[in-house]
C-alpha cells in the first residue's frame, strides 16, 4: 500500500515562543532550579505517549519553533532523523515530516503492531510491525519517499526497535534474533539464542549483541555475543534487567548487571567488571564520555578512567496521586545532549 500524501490543512500547526534559561556550562546544569528545567528546549522531539511533534534547533536556547499535532490516539516512538526528514511511529503507520517547516510529508501505509522506534539510515528507513490481528509481523524497509523496497515476514510476534550494521537488519522476536539482508530483505539466519520478543540488539565490529530473558532459566537475564555473518554465539555472560540495547564503545561493551549495578564487559570473550559504585543503566557513549541513569538523573562519566565529570537531575512531575521522575531517552550530539524525561525535554549543553 502506498503512502498517503497530507496536504496542510489536514493537520493543526502551533507555535509558541518562551524565554530562555540563563545560560550555563556544561558541568554547571546539576545547579539549575526547578524552574528552568520545566522550560521545554530547542530541539526536535517527539513527546512520549504524546500527539505532537515540536520543531526547534539549539539546546542552549529554550524557544519551541512550533507543533504539529498528528492523531489523537498518540504516538509510541522518538523520532529518527536524516538529513530534511523526521520519522515517527504509531501503533499503526508511519510519519514523515520535513524538519525545516512545518509539513506532514507522508503518513502510512498501514502496518500495525509497531511498538518499537523506526530506525533510519543515509537513504532508507527500517520500521518493525509486530503483528496484530490479521496483520502479519512484518519488518519493512522504506526509501524516503515512503516507497516499500523490501518486506520481511517473521512470522513471530516483535516488538524491537531494528539495528543495522554488516550489512544486514537485525530484530529480536519471540522466536530469536532475525537477521535480514540489508539491500534484498532475504533472511541471512535466524538464531534461537535469544527468545525474548522486546530485546533490541546493538551491532559492532561483526558482532550482535542482545539480552536475553527467560522466566524459567536461574540467570533469567542474560547478554549473548552473536556473530553477524552465521548467528552462532561467540560468548554470552550473566546480566541484569535491559532497557534498552547494550551500549557497546572501544571494545567494551556496558550493561546492567545481576545486582543492578552497571558492568562493563570485554566485547571480545564476555569477561565482565562490576563498576564500583554505579547504580546506573548505560544508554550512550561518544568519544570518551559514557552516559548513564538512575530514576531521573542522567551522569556522565570519562569512558576511559571512570572518573565521574558531571549530573544532571530531572524534576519529579505528579500526576493525581503519583510522582514520577523518569528518563525516558538520551542523545547526544555535538556539543549538547538531549534528555527526554517525564516532565518535558531537556538541552544540555555548553554556554554561548
Amino acid at each position: 500500500m502506498a503512502p498517503v500524501p497530507l496536504r496542510r490543512r489536514q493537520h493543526r500547526l502551533r507555535t509558541r515562543t518562551v524565554r530562555p534559561p540563563r545560560r550555563r556550562g556544561l558541568l554547571d546544569v546539576g545547579r539549575r532550579t526547578r524552574a528552568e528545567r520545566r522550560r521545554r528546549n530547542d530541539v526536535q522531539r517527539l513527546r512520549a505517549g504524546g500527539t505532537e511533534v515540536v520543531h526547534a534547533s539549539r539546546p542552549a536556547t529554550a524557544a519551541v519553533r512550533s507543533a504539529t499535532d498528528l492523531v489523537s490516539y498518540g504516538v509510541n516512538s522518538p523520532p529518527a532523523v536524516a538529513g530534511d526528514r523526521a520519522f515517527v511511529t504509531t501503533f499503526v503507520e508511519v510519519f514523515c515530516l520535513a524538519t525545516d517547516r512545518d509539513e506532514v510529508l507522508w503518513r502510512g501505509p498501514e502496518t500495525k503492531g509497531i511498538q518499537g522506534a523506526p530506525t533510519v539510515t543515509d537513504d532508507t528507513l527500517f520500521v518493525n510491525g509486530g503483528g496484530y490481528t490479521e496483520t502479519p509481523p512484518r519488518l519493512t524497509a522504506f526509501d524516503f519517499d515512503g516507497t516499500e523496497r523490501w518486506s520481511y515476514e517473521s512470522g513471530v510476534r516483535s516488538r524491537a526497535t531494528p539495528a543495522v550494521g554488516d550489512g544486514a537488519v537485525f530484530v529480536t522476536s519471540d522466536a530469536g534474533v532475525h537477521a535480514v539482508e540489508l539491500e534484498t530483505g532475504e533472511e541471512r539466519f535466524v538464531s534461537d539464542a535469544v527468545s525474548h520478543g522486546w530485546g533490541s540488539v546493538a551491532v559492532a565490529d561483526g558482532t550482535a549483541y542482545v539480552v536475553d530473558y527467560r522466566s524459567s532459566d536461574e540467570r533469567r537475564y542474560r547478554l549473548y555475543a552473536l556473530d553477524t555473518a552465521d548467528g552462532s554465539v561467540r560468548w554470552a555472560a550473566e546480566t541484569g534487567p535491559a532497557r534498552g540495547p547494550p551500549v557497546v564503545a572501544d571494545g567494551t561493551v556496558y550493561a546492567v548487571g545481576p545486582n543492578e549495578t552497571m558492568l562493563a564487559l570485554d566485547a571480545e570473550d564476555g569477561s565482565a567488571r562490576e563498576l564500583p559504585n554505579r547504580r546506573a543503566v548505560p544508554v550512550a557513549c561518544t568519544g570518551d564520555v559514557l552516559y548513564v541513569t538512575n530514576g531521573g538523573t542522567l551522569y556522565a562519566y570519562d569512558a576511559t578512567t571512570g572518573e565521574g565529570l558531571w549530573s544532571y537531575a530531572t524534576p519529579e512531575v505528579q500526576v493525581s496521586d503519583t510522582v514520577n521522575q523518569t528518563i525516558h531517552g538520551v542523545t547526544p550530539v555535538d556539543g549538547a545532549v538531549y534528555v527526554d524525561a517525564a516532565d518535558g525535554l531537556h538541552g544540555v549543553g555548553p554556554a554561548e
